[in-house]
């Protein structure tokens, strides 16, 4: 009955995805967000404004990668 994880890209038409992922939170709070990219993480970091603490999976991933960071964020502290 509800979201509980938004898995996004980093790099959105139009927005960009922490801007997505900001206007999100304010609909659900407790929403868990998972971002993506085929850019480095490190490229992310710099270019981005790229807050410490943010969960980000580098494509390509493999189902497996995707599934185990599924679980650490829906079921880990947040």
């Amino acid at each position: 009955d509800r979201i509980r994880l938004l898995l996004t890209d980093v790099v959105l038409p139009g927005m960009g995805g922490q801007a997505f992922a900001e206007a999100a939170t304010q609909g659900y709070p407790e929403l868990r967000i998972l971002f993506m990219s085929g850019y480095t993480e490190r490229s992310v970091r710099r270019r981005a404004g790229w807050a410490e603490g943010r969960v980000f999976l580098h494509k390509p991933f493999t189902a497996g990668e995707l599934r185990r960071q599924v679980q650490e964020r829906l079921l880990g502290p947040g």
